[in-house]
């Protein structure tokens, strides 16, 4: 095992858990229901597992899985030069932070499927038509800016097949592309000087929706309706991004996971107060790399007098997702907050009230420059700050 050579370390934690991953999902008919596979990065340099997996539409690889071909080739490589492999040697396939190289990549795939074929981009019987039309393809796999990230077109809408980002790092998600924002994609790659290698044979469909349970809270099978939602939040953030000051949404955030509640509502009215009435706002705004906004912490916190100001004074939108796709009303009851919920059941069921505090039928700049409590949810006054 490769762990006699090799510390994983940092990551050790997390691929214990990953050892228990289903086995392999055989090619097959494509799903009944639209589904993209995707893996979620978190703190590791796992990458090249991410995008392996994303190619390949399930949980077919772990780090050890990857770690153990690198072993051999650090061992074919030393046995080529006439030397033996030592114990603790750094390997010239993977790091202790579990980044892999790409000969590790391609070898693996091959192993799964000996009918792979893997060829850099820029190979003549590639590069032409890789240039003029990289959407003729079936998937890349690439290492942009020491990043691995896939590729890859998969059974969509009308059945036809769709390209998609399979990037671990988006931070909404796979990200559906056009064939134009395709080609822009992989030739802004090239001329940036990154590694794109071209997949072709026969890839499988995603896996199984009814083996859903069985995945790990990284590895996620998507519905179209995610998807698409997804997309609206990408948009979205970038229109937020391109008006709003991301520095300023960055501090609002941090007070708020800092629970300093009182400067972040003096400092909100004041930003919300700037906004322009149809446009983009603090009080919803999700930064990248953030996976919570305002809505998020004060329920995470069981602050429901803060989640009544927030919807009531400042109109956030409460189904307003996190990055994993959850709303406040699914933290809430994650943390078992009852005043939370009620909090959010209360605004909810307001929220049609013609004159209601907050409700989206008040005037967005009225809303949005009013600076004191509502005092509408029954028996806020005597409400601890937390459950």
């Amino acid at each position: 095992s490769y762990c006699s050579y090799f510390s994983l370390g940092p990551i050790r934690g997390m691929m214990d858990t990953a050892l228990q991953t289903p086995d392999p999902l055989p090619s097959g008919s494509p799903p009944t229901e639209l589904v993209v596979y995707w893996e979620r990065q978190g703190e590791d340099s796992l990458c090249a597992v991410h995008c392996v997996n994303a190619l390949m539409q399930g949980p077919q690889f772990t780090a050890f899985s990857l770690a153990d071909v690198a072993l051999r080739l650090d061992e074919e490589e030393a046995s080529l030069l006439g030397e033996e492999l030592a114990p603790g040697e750094p390997s010239a396939n993977v790091d202790d932070q579990g980044n892999f190289s790409s000969q590790v990549i391609i070898q693996s795939l091959q192993q799964r499927d000996a009918t792979l074929e893997v060829q850099d981009s820029l190979h003549p019987d590639f590069q032409e038509n890789v240039a003029s039309f990289p959407e003729n393809e079936l998937a890349y796999i690439c290492n942009h800016h020491r990043h691995w990230l896939a590729l890859r077109r998969i059974a969509w809408q009308d059945g036809r097949l769709a390209w998609f980002n399979l990037n671990s790092r988006l931070p909404e998600g796979p990200e559906l592309l056009s064939d134009q924002q395709l080609r822009d994609l992989v030739h802004t790659m090239l001329a940036e000087g990154s590694t794109v290698f071209v997949i072709r044979g026969s890839l499988p469909a995603p896996f199984d929706v009814n083996r859903r349970k069985e995945l790990l809270p990284w590895q996620l099978l998507l519905s179209e309706e995610r998807i698409l939602g997804m997309q609206a939040r990408r948009q979205a953030r970038l229109k937020a991004e391109d008006q709003l000051n991301n520095a300023l949404a960055h501090d609002l955030l941090s007070l708020a996971k800092r629970s300093k509640w009182d400067e972040l509502f003096g400092r909100l009215a004041h930003a919300e107060a700037a906004c322009a009435d149809d446009g983009p706002r603090y009080v919803d705004h999700i930064p990248a790399p953030r996976n919570f906004g305002l809505i998020h912490f004060a329920a995470h916190q069981g602050r429901h007098r803060e989640l009544g100001r927030l919807l009531q004074d400042f109109g956030a939108n409460r189904e307003l997702r996190t990055r994993d796709g959850l709303t406040a009303t699914d933290i809430a009851t994650s943390v078992g907050c009852v005043k939370a919920l009620e909090a959010l059941r209360y605004t909810e069921s307001r929220s049609d009230a013609r004159t209601s505090c907050g409700s989206l039928s008040e005037p967005a700049s009225r809303r949005r420059r009013r600076q004191e409590p509502c005092a509408g949810i029954p028996g806020l006054s005597i409400f601890n700050y937390a459950c």
